[in-house]
């Protein structure tokens, strides 16, 4: 009895052992299956991309530098010509953050979204620049992409919300959009406040946007916050962040945000992968681009870019000399069948041939001709002139402009009003103008006669002055006044304000030639003549 006491506490040892042996190894194959799952995930993410002129570029995350990397183009092998983090090849982070200012955003969400952005710019990464915007039914630049630290937090401070309507997918699909026709060679992405509520799209639908997105891939980061019954709303807008292989985060735990900010700042370890393509490729085409290290593998659909081939255009092949002689043989034959005497030559019957053999009388003709226009241009031109001279005032000239040949003079048709019937004496005046003359774009020039005043914005409707390039610029933004000979400027109450020389102007300031005149964002050599 004693034992068999004794086996049966020895074989439940051995199943204790057994069972504990078993449990060991299927944890230890959980987790490596997890970290294979996670790491094969995280390997299938090819989230943006540029071309060059026989180059592709692919930002990617899960691919490492140690992994043995190989790309097709279509089914054809490409050459990798060089994988690095963008953080060491000079590839800049261009953050554009997007931010829901339409009142409907709650005091708490607004207060949410500055005290991120301020965590955000403090800690962001050394090779990154930001840019703000706002929407609702349009964007709104708050501010272009800068490094400067305080710019951006005298920015955040100043945003302002309004009574609007959230139309995201419309203002998405027009931003990357916009993404699609630069093409620069930076890394770009986009970080949107939300709450998720979004009125009804005008004119592009959410598969729109997906389908716009698949053609030319950008990350959206969403940063949501949570409010009462908008749980569905986030849900959907969440769902921006998946197609583009980014994440989305809540931001309502305010001891997060510092931690949101780490994982933003975690993108400058993203790996750039460079593609040379062969010239058989460079045809234009679309064409699936697929990235594997043997474990996982991510495929892009990119459209190739255009090789310019310089083809010489082939010679005319002559037609061999006997050939010609056995026709004209056969056509001599033919016409001079009865005769002895052979014909001399064969004159060609067809119109060309009739050019050929008279071509002597064209030319004289043609010359004829040439003269008579001249002299017919001539004596147009004289009278004109002669009826210009003798209507006019030697004093009433006006003044040509003095501008670069290669720059753009952008005139309104305006005429000063003049009641019907009165009497004008032209001697009494000259003519003033106007110019405004791009700082960093000196071939947008702008040239306008000034009679008592001119508006300046971006409405045709409304303005003298129409600058429609820059979106920041108002409706209706400032006017410059001419009075007693002097020049004055003053703001039309617009959103971004109009400075001289770096000052803004409130109420009227008096400006003179040369002052440097900023609109919106964009600065002007002011000239007045």
């Amino acid at each position: 009895m004693f034992n068999v006491q004794i086996k049966r506490r020895m074989i439940l040892g051995q199943a204790k052992k057994w069972i504990g042996l078993m449990l060991c190894i299927l944890v230890t194959i959980g987790i490596t299956c997890d970290v294979t799952l996670a790491k094969a995930a995280e390997r299938t993410v090819i989230l943006e991309s540029s071309c060059e002129k026989n180059k592709i570029n692919l930002f990617t995350k899960g691919f490492t530098q140690e992994d043995e990397i190989t790309a097709l183009v279509g089914k054809t092998a490409c050459k990798i010509s060089d994988v690095s983090p963008i953080r060491d090849d000079g590839t800049a982070i261009k953050t554009l953050v997007l931010i829901d200012n339409s009142v409907k955003c709650i005091d708490d969400s607004q207060a949410l979204f500055s005290d991120f952005l301020e965590s955000y710019a403090a800690d962001k990464s050394a090779i990154e620049q930001i840019a703000i915007a706002v929407f609702g039914e349009s964007i709104t630049n708050v501010i272009d992409y800068t490094d400067d630290y305080y710019a951006l937090i005298n920015a955040v401070r100043g945003l302002a919300y309004g009574q609007q309507s959230t139309l995201l997918t419309d203002v998405l699909y027009e931003i990357v959009d916009g993404f699609a026709t630069q093409n620069d060679l930076d890394y770009h992405r986009i970080i949107l406040l939300t709450d998720g509520v979004e009125d009804e799209a005008i004119g592009i639908t959410r598969d729109e946007l997906f389908d716009k997105l698949k053609e030319f891939p950008i990350p959206i980061y969403v940063l949501g916050c949570k409010v009462e019954g908008n749980t569905d709303e986030l849900e959907s807008v969440f769902s921006l962040s998946r197609k583009t292989g980014a994440k989305s985060y809540i931001l309502n735990d305010v001891e997060k945000k510092l931690e949101i900010a780490e994982e933003l700042k975690k993108d400058e370890n993203i790996l750039k992968v460079s593609l040379t393509l062969d010239i058989q490729l460079l045809d234009g085409s679309e064409k699936a681009v697929k990235l594997s290290n043997g474990q996982s593998s991510a495929t892009i659909d990119l459209r190739m870019p255009q090789a310019e081939l310089k083809v010489k255009p082939e010679k005319p092949k002559e037609e061999p000399t006997h050939a010609v002689k056995n026709t004209e043989t056969v056509v001599v034959q033919v016409e001079t069948a009865g005769t002895d005497a052979e014909p001399e030559n064969v004159k060609d019957s067809s119109f060309i041939g009739f050019i050929k053999n008279n071509w002597i009388y064209f030319a004289i003709g043609g010359g004829v001709l040439l003269i008579l226009i001249i002299v017919l241009v001539v004596v147009l031109c004289r009278r004109k002139k002669d009826s210009v001279t003798d209507n006019r005032n030697e004093f009433c000239q006006m003044p040509a402009p003095d501008l670069e040949s290669d720059a753009t003079l952008k005139v309104n048709n305006y005429a000063p009003d003049v009641e019907e019937g009165a009497t004008v004496h032209l001697w009494e005046s000259r003519a003033v103008y106007v110019t405004l003359k791009d700082v960093n774009r000196p071939e947008m020039v702008y040239r306008q006669m000034i009679n008592g005043s001119i508006t300046i914005g971006r409405s045709p409707s409304k303005n003298l002055i129409v600058i429609d390039y820059d979106k920041t610029i108002s409706g209706q933004h400032c006017v410059i006044s001419l009075r007693d000979g002097m020049f004055y400027i003053s703001d039309s109450g617009s959103s971004n304000g109009t400075f001289v020389n770096n000052e803004r102007v409130s109420g009227e300031k008096m400006i003179k030639s040369n002052d440097i005149i900023t609109i919106g964002q964009t600065s002007y050599v002011f000239k007045g003549e």
